[in-house]
């Protein structure tokens, strides 16, 4: 369970924790905005409920910030620990099955260019260490603008895109099924193939609601994107931009190019799919080429003894006869060929043909070598070569 606790001094905080854990049987608690600069004094157990828990904690910097992880030490083996100011990186294993874990408490800060930086040092973090990852906290980030969560705060769209990018380079998405919903509730009536048919027509449908959702949300994105690049221009016609200022220029820019990329792939997809069913003009040719082929090398029967047959396991038992008839092996004794008074080594000889070689064989064979003949795998010949 993760919970911005905005203060741990605050009466009361303990025990509804402690009543949420118990409830949800919570084995691991992430707790952020702790707004204390030193945790040990605080009495913990009230948050758990019992000592059979081990902790790790960051500190408040005054009164900011400030993480605590606390866990059932029955559960999970601490191994490693990872401080920072705003994230706290507990690694160990699951006592159940082994299991490597990576447990990352998060508090984002306000400050857009200070968020990115954070989204580097967890993608940092995320490449370095195996196992798996549960990253969890408040990232005082939005991924979309929703009017009902705004409560007169203003919607940061360059902030907004790049937590998303941030959610898709260390690829921690996770993704909401609203097909599976969509054919769960389905209720078909008559015959199989008919209910088949109606659930493809109603997951066609669901998916270019989904489909329009996305490109609704894109343009939305492009507009404000838009927007600010127009606004920022205008202020750089007075005087020069702040740091974060054209920080936001460049990544709106970079989102625009970005859009623009996902609109071309959008529309090179159905062109993919129009010449998959239609092919091009040389397509024609080509399959004809091949049937023409395939119908001439085909056996559509054979005469048998005078009658035609076209059944393929007579056809098949017929030309396997007829291979085999042509290589068998007809002659059972061959031939021997006798030849008169041929020259023929002696045993001596014979013996001399398998022996080893001598140094002295060996020493007349190489200097007896001519000067530019037989080049080693250097390259080098006999002259050049320095013998000892």
């Amino acid at each position: 369970m993760t919970l911005n606790i905005r203060g741990l001094g605050v009466g009361g905080k303990g025990s509804w924790v402690r009543e949420c854990k118990r409830v949800n049987e919570i084995e691991f608690l992430l707790l952020q905005e702790t707004q204390c600069s030193y945790v040990n004094g605080i009495n913990l157990v009230d948050f758990w409920g019992n000592s059979e828990f081990l902790e790790d904690h960051v500190d408040a910097s005054g009164r900011s910030g400030g993480l605590i992880n606390l866990w059932d030490k029955k559960v999970f083996d601490i191994t490693e620990t990872v401080w920072d100011r705003n994230f706290l990186l507990s690694r160990g294993f699951l006592k159940g099955d082994g299991s490597e874990v990576n447990v990352l408490n998060v508090y984002g800060p306000q400050n857009v260019v200070e968020k990115w930086i954070l989204w580097g040092k967890i993608g940092e973090l995320i490449s370095r260490f195996q196992g798996l990852w549960v990253v969890a906290g408040d990232f005082n980030s939005v991924r979309v603008r929703v009017v009902t969560d705004m409560r007169n705060s203003m919607f940061n769209s360059l902030a907004a895109n790049d937590f998303n990018s941030f959610i898709n380079d260390v690829i921690l998405h996770e993704y909401a099924l609203k097909v599976s919903k969509t054919l769960e509730e389905f209720e078909g009536f008559g015959a199989p193939d008919v209910r088949l048919m109606s659930k493809f027509r109603k997951l066609r449908q669901a998916i270019n609601t989904s489909k329009d959702e996305v490109k609704m949300v894109e343009n939305e994105d492009e507009v404000i994107n838009r927007n600010e690049i127009e606004e920022l221009e205008q202020i750089l016609d007075d005087r020069n931009l702040s740091k974060e200022e054209n920080w936001i220029w460049v990544e709106s820019k970079k989102r625009l190019l970005e859009l623009d990329r996902f609109k071309r792939l959008d529309l090179r997809q159905p062109a993919r799919n129009k010449w998959a069913g239609l092919g091009d003009e040389n397509t024609k040719y080509f399959h004809g080429a091949i049937n023409k082929r395939k119908a001439v090398n085909s056996i559509m029967g054979l005469k048998i003894n005078g009658v035609w047959v076209s059944k393929p396991v007579k056809v098949k038992k017929e030309v396997y006869n007829y291979f085999r008839n042509r290589f068998v092996e007809r002659w059972k004794v061959w031939l021997k060929l006798v030849c008169q008074k041929l020259g023929r080594l002696s045993d001596e000889e014979g013996v001399m043909l398998i022996d080893s070689f001598s140094d002295e064989e060996i020493k007349e064979a190489v200097f007896g070598c001519g000067d530019d003949k037989a080049p080693g795998p250097d390259g080098f010949n006999s002259k050049l070569a320095n013998w000892k």
